[in-house]
C-alpha cells in the first residue's frame, strides 16, 4: 500500500528528510507561446528514468524567459537574473511503464503519474527584432540546462494567484493546473552523465491564466543549438510558468520505494537551500483527474 502525503499548497518549500540542499540554479521561468516549422532533427536523450531513446524534434512551442515570482508575500528571485532563456520543442515519446513520483515545489506537493514525453527544452539566446545578417552568439556562455518534459496525466486543479515579472513585463496571473514534469536530460551524449543523472533540480510546469495581459506581439530572434544563426518568432501569450521542483521517495509498507533503476534516489530527496523555511498556507488539495487538451 502506498502511503500518500495529502496535496498541500506550500509557501517556500519543505526541507527534505536529509536536509541536503540543491544548487538553486534553475529558478522560475515564464513560457510564451511561439510558432515555427518542425526541425526534423533526430536526437538521443537519456534522463534519470534510465531510458535512452531517439526522438524527432518537431516545431517550437514556447520561449521561456527567466522570471521573478511573488507569491503569498514571498519573493522567488531567479538566481540567473533576467536574460536566461530556454526554447521548448514538441517531441513525441512514451515510457514503457508509467512512472509515479512524488514531487514538491514552491506551490504544491503531490503524487503525479508520467506517461508521455511531450517537450524538449534547451538553452537559447534572445535578441529583439529580426535576425541580423551574419549574426551569431556564444551559446555556451550561460546556464546549460536541458529538460525532457513529461505530460502529467493525473492533473489536479489549483488556484494560486501570483505576480510574475520577466523581460516582457510584470503581470498578475493565476496558476491553475500542473501540466508538465521535466527531468534534466543528456542530449546526444553532450553532458556529463554523472552531473545530469544525479542533478537535484527539476522543472514542474503549471498552466497559467493572465486575463489582464496584453500580448506583446514582439518580434524576437532566438538562437539555439538547432538554429545557431537565429530564427525569428513573434512572442504571443504566456501559457505556463515553470518552477524548480524536486522528486521525493514514495513510502510503501514503511520502506522507500525506488523510483527507477538509476541513481534517482540520490537525487530525489534534495531541496534548494535558497528557498525559505516552509509555511503551510492551505489545507488539503482535492485531486481532480481531467483530460488533456492538445
Amino acid at each position: 500500500m502506498i502511503i500518500l502525503v495529502p496535496n498541500q499548497a506550500i509557501a517556500g518549500s519543505i526541507t527534505p528528510p536529509d536536509g541536503s540542499p540543491g544548487t538553486g540554479m534553475v529558478g522560475d521561468f515564464r513560457c510564451w507561446t511561439i510558432s515555427g516549422p518542425p526541425q526534423d532533427v533526430s536526437v538521443s536523450l537519456e534522463d534519470q528514468f534510465g531510458l535512452m531513446e531517439r526522438v524527432l524534434v518537431n516545431e517550437p512551442v514556447e520561449l521561456c524567459a527567466s522570471a521573478d515570482k511573488f507569491f503569498n508575500d514571498f519573493e522567488f528571485l531567479n538566481p540567473n537574473g533576467f536574460g536566461h532563456h530556454l526554447k521548448c520543442y514538441r517531441i513525441d515519446g512514451s515510457l514503457e511503464t508509467p512512472r509515479t513520483v512524488q514531487v514538491i515545489d514552491q506551490f504544491h506537493k503531490e503524487i503525479v503519474t508520467l506517461e508521455r514525453v511531450v517537450e524538449l527544452c534547451i538553452p537559447a539566446f534572445k535578441q529583439l527584432g529580426p535576425v541580423a545578417e551574419g549574426a551569431s552568439v556564444d551559446l555556451t556562455s550561460g546556464p546549460q540546462h536541458h529538460f525532457k518534459c513529461y505530460d502529467i496525466s493525473n492533473e489536479a486543479s489549483v488556484q494560486f494567484p501570483i505576480t510574475i515579472e520577466d523581460q516582457f513585463g510584470r503581470d498578475s496571473a493565476l496558476v491553475v493546473q500542473p501540466f508538465l514534469f521535466c527531468n534534466p536530460v543528456i542530449k546526444n551524449n553532450q553532458q556529463d552523465p554523472n552531473e545530469i543523472l544525479n542533478q537535484k533540480e527539476h522543472w514542474k510546469c503549471y498552466l497559467i491564466q493572465s486575463p489582464t495581459i496584453t500580448p506583446p506581439d514582439q518580434l524576437v530572434s532566438v538562437f539555439d543549438q538547432f538554429n545557431p544563426n537565429g530564427q525569428e518568432h513573434t512572442i504571443q501569450i504566456p501559457e505556463k510558468i515553470c518552477v524548480e521542483a524536486h522528486k521525493m521517495p514514495i513510502i510503501v509498507g514503511g520502506e522507500i520505494m525506488p523510483l527507477d533503476t538509476t541513481s534517482l534516489l540520490l537525487a530525489s530527496t534534495q531541496m534548494n537551500a535558497a528557498w525559505m523555511i516552509p509555511v503551510i498556507v492551505a489545507g488539503i488539495g482535492i485531486a481532480i483527474v481531467i483530460a488533456r487538451k492538445f
